[in-house]
């Protein structure tokens, strides 16, 4: 940065850069934890059953503690996640391009080139990463088909981490419990994209 500075024009020099990082961390990580809560308790399908007047118990709800859940992601955001689903009682596995400083023994840390080898011991996976080359369909089929049919997914990251296509073919085909989707490649969304026709998502 301060190379960029030095080389602007003298009228330029008094210009101050900044960004938004972390204004909205703790906004994004409520909002991340009342939709992992929702589809843990299916709150989304009972009020789908609500809209119709239908009486019907839900299968067997499901508890948030205790839950094994990955985060893609550490930064503020994925921190903010972290330290709420602590307190639930959750354990955590953290994706890092550099492992976490934090001392927690319900954090469990794992680079890019590991991750999928837990795939398949996770209740939920949340996306909370940054658009970069290397994060591109970083969530893709490879990644998905890992995860067992009581698996989560929720991405409040950038939309283009995730394979939208295939997540929707699996969620239809009940290989996924269910996902919440914060973030779309097309936004405004279609009112014709499948999305809103999935009874297991959520579009937040």
């Amino acid at each position: 940065m301060d190379l960029i500075l030095n080389h602007l024009p003298d009228n330029f020099q008094n210009i101050r850069i900044t960004n938004a990082r972390g204004v909205y961390d703790d906004e994004m990580a409520e909002h991340t934890i009342a939709l992992l809560l929702s589809l843990f308790r299916e709150l989304h399908l009972i009020r789908d059953r609500q809209a119709i007047a239908c009486w019907q118990r839900s299968h067997l709800l499901r508890t948030i503690g205790n839950s094994t859940i990955m985060i893609l992601g550490w930064g503020s955001l994925g921190k903010a996640i972290s330290k709420k689903l602590l307190a639930f009682g959750c354990k955590i596995i953290v994706v890092s391009t550099t492992e976490p400083s934090e001392n927690n023994t319900y954090v469990k840390w794992l680079s890019h080139q590991n991750w999928h080898r837990e795939l398949a011991t996770i209740d939920a996976l949340i996306i909370a990463l940054p658009s970069t080359p290397i994060t591109q369909l970083m969530v893709n089929r490879s990644a998905l088909t890992k995860l067992l049919p009581h698996a989560f997914v929720i991405n409040v990251g950038r939309p283009n981490v995730l394979d939208e296509q295939v997540l929707y073919e699996m969620l239809q085909q009940q290989k996924l419990a269910g996902a919440a989707l914060d973030v779309f490649s097309d936004e405004p969304l279609d009112p014709n994209n499948i999305a809103w026709k999935i009874p297991n998502l959520i579009v937040s």
